[in-house]
């Protein structure tokens, strides 16, 4: 089966992440290896056979790959050749590397993210590293950082001693679920657990969110959006700007202020709302429009006000999916 033939549900887009993965929930494909905190022999044989169920993964369509980087070109090289050549890069490489039971320095630790690129291959890096009782847990995220060579990092610390480490990932954190009998792995947290963690931590600041148009008080964007938003655990919240006058919300609080989230944006001010912009996408451009208004903050004070249109993806990607690969 290849990935022109394989069917998946539809999923939610992620920001900044190939097409690969906006049409579709993403599954991470993995083999683990004994001696990577995994269970799958490790001898020679089985290291062929672990090749092959990898293999297996890139002939079914997964979005990311998870290649024991460890072993070096001569045992990921053919595989990785075909995910590019073969593929079309259609499946991310994502190159992985695991120290169970041992604690070693930060100059270890970043040559080990240089190694999970894939000598370059690598579409993003994944460490995991072990941490003692009240050691550093940051030590995986900043050496992986460090080391992916401005690749996506996913670091964590193994074990319960190691969860904070989940609080401190910024994305693809394995998670548990309540539903679940058992944890996949020791000190899993379950998503809403390492959210309620990050809000308590400051890592994710209360923004506010907008729906900004003439005459839309049928507007259910506040309440569903305000509902999706507690589900998750974000702190946000949702409000309704339907103003005579684009100057009266854009010259407002909500708009000015330092937890101005975004807005969508619907009639009448598709068209008008692009001059308050600090920047236009392209598709935007070409249309004429935009409906979504992103902040985009530096961590100093300063934000850029950021215009896309996401109309047309609505009406793209569903036909993307029945008709394929088509040109």
């Amino acid at each position: 089966m290849s990935r022109e033939n394989s069917k998946r549900a539809p999923g939610v887009q992620s920001k900044g992440i190939s097409w690969v993965i906006t049409d579709a929930m993403p599954l991470v494909y993995t083999v683990r290896t004994s001696n990577q905190a995994g269970t799958y022999p490790d001898d020679p044989d089985s290291i062929g056979e672990m090749v092959d169920l990898l293999r297996l993964g890139l002939r079914g369509g997964v979005e990311v790959l998870d290649v024991e980087a460890a072993w070096g070109r001569e045992v990921w090289g053919g595989l990785v050749g075909d995910a590019k050549e073969i593929y079309r890069g259609k499946t991310l490489l994502l190159g992985s590397h695991h120290v169970p039971g041992e604690i070693i320095g930060d100059d270890e630790a970043k040559r080990w993210g240089e190694v999970c690129q894939l000598e370059g291959e690598a579409d993003g890096v994944k460490l995991i590293l072990s941490v003692e009782e009240g050691g550093d847990v940051g030590q995986a995220l900043r050496c992986a950082r460090e080391g992916a060579g401005g690749k996506p990092a996913i670091a964590m610390a193994l074990g319960v001693v190691g969860q904070e480490s989940r609080v401190l990932n910024p994305s693809f954190t394995p998670v548990t679920h309540g539903a679940l009998p058992f944890v996949a792995a020791p000190g899993q947290l379950s998503a809403e657990e390492i959210m309620e963690r990050r809000v308590k931590r400051g890592l994710v600041g209360k923004r506010t969110y907008w729906i900004l148009g003439r005459n839309i008080p049928y507007t259910l964007s506040p309440a569903l959006h305000g509902l999706a938003m507690g589900v998750v655990g974000l702190p946000h919240d949702y409000q309704k700007a339907d103003v005579e006058r684009i100057e009266d919300f854009v010259e407002s609080e909500g708009w000015r202020g330092d937890q101005f989230g975004g807005s969508s944006v619907t009639i009448p001010y598709k068209e008008e709302i692009m001059k308050y912009l600090d920047e236009v996408k392209d598709e935007a451009k070409e249309i004429g429009a935009v409906n979504t208004v992103v902040a985009e903050y530096d961590g100093e004070g300063g934000r850029r006000l950021v215009g896309y249109n996401t109309d047309w993806v609505g009406i793209h990607d569903p036909i993307k999916r029945r008709l394929g690969e088509r040109e």
